[in-house]
């Protein structure tokens, strides 16, 4: 596979219309041709919000995930009281874990025509799955435990998985951070 240098890409924006170098601005306002001013269309369009949510909202989960399974950590000496917070962390982490799943499938469908693109895409993609998979089962397997009147967040097997959970979804997210700052990914002029 002929590997593409990010910087070419963003080369293409340059041939269309921007010739200074500096990056295009977004602008909400833009004076019309009646010199009244109206609201820029091309910052609201459902397909520029749905390449940009999956960067808006993707660290949120990350964020409520890995201090859920902190805390569970912690519960498991001294501290018992703090799993029912981990627990709630669990599951607005996976609530928001799939919500990022879907926004990143939407966003990547910018990319289908570029080889080169999608191939840096799918490995971030792929791990991505898993790691939703690992902590939507939690979460179920957690709920579920406590509707039987005992928690399992402090048990080994869920520890265990919960850390493996992590390591995934760290990796995952590097991944995700390479994809926009060396492959541009998400950035104006690259995304359609």
């Amino acid at each position: 596979m002929p590997e593409v240098d990010a910087d070419s890409l963003l080369g293409e924006e340059l041939a269309f219309g921007t010739t200074s170098g500096a990056p295009p601005q977004y602008t909400l306002l833009r004076p019309s041709e009646g010199g009244k001013t109206v609201a820029n269309g091309n910052l609201f369009t459902f397909e520029n919000l749905a390449n940009h949510a999956h960067g808006a909202i993707n660290h949120f989960p990350i964020a409520l995930l890995f201090v859920s399974v902190v805390l569970d950590l912690f519960a498991r000496g001294k501290r018992p009281n703090l799993r029912w917070t981990a627990w709630l962390l669990l599951a607005l982490g996976a609530l928001g874990v799939i919500a990022v799943t879907v926004s990143g499938l939407v966003s990547h469908l910018a990319y289908e025509d570029q080889p080169a693109l999608l191939s840096a895409i799918e490995l971030h993609q792929y791990l991505a799955f898993v790691s939703t998979a690992v902590f939507v089962g939690l979460a179920a397997w957690r709920w579920c435990s406590l509707r039987l009147g005992s928690d399992i967040g402090g048990t080994q097997l869920y520890l265990a998985l919960a850390l493996l959970g992590l390591v995934v979804l760290g990796i995952t997210g590097f991944l995700g951070g390479d994809l926009v700052s060396k492959w541009g990914i998400g950035v104006k002029g690259i995304t359609r």
